[in-house]
């Protein structure tokens, strides 16, 4: 049975290093009421629609000032897959023991964020369809999360277009 992928289209999305200081404000409060050095694809999706970024976390940021939403975050179920590489696989492919924890990091933070944000925006659809889960008019306030403290900082995304086409390419079918 051979196997195709779908050419689906790039979501579109605003890195960093290319937002304008209103969103690189919003994108710097993400990373401190997260704990960690990265703003996920959604959000980076979020702002190339005029005002989706600045309503949304306007709306559950809030909840991530919530240390349970964290806590809820990690009880989430997840799937504990460990394959075991010979470390001189990692080793010919030029990673060091460094290199492997700073690769764990990421994972955690990717992890962590993404679960939180699941829960996040699960909260935001029910007030969408039922505005009385909402807390009405309350403007939110824009402050620290001094109680987390910024994990170290992860690899900048780099630029789609800027990847080799083989890396970007989808892998071919099975049987080719």
């Amino acid at each position: 049975m051979s196997s195709t992928f779908a050419k689906l289209p790039y979501m579109p999305e605003m890195r960093e290093e290319d937002a304008p200081a209103t969103i690189g404000r919003i994108y710097a409060d993400i990373k401190r009421a997260s704990g960690t050095s990265l703003v996920n694809l959604i959000y980076r999706h979020l702002a190339t629609i005029p005002g989706g970024l600045e309503w949304v976390w306007g709306c559950i940021r809030m909840n991530w000032g919530y240390d349970g939403l964290l806590n809820a975050a990690v009880a989430m179920p997840s799937a504990e897959i460990v394959i075991h590489l010979p470390v001189a696989l990692w080793r010919t492919v030029g990673l060091s023991e460094k290199d492997l924890g700073e690769i764990r990091t990421l994972i955690d933070h990717y992890n962590l964020t993404n679960t939180a944000n699941i829960l996040g925006i699960t909260a935001l659809s029910h007030i969408i369809r039922d505005p009385s889960h909402s807390s009405g008019d309350t403007k939110l306030a824009w402050t620290e999360a001094p109680h987390r403290q910024i994990a170290a900082a992860t690899p900048p995304v780099p630029k789609l277009d800027s990847l080799p086409p083989d890396v970007i390419a989808p892998p071919p079918a099975s049987g080719t």
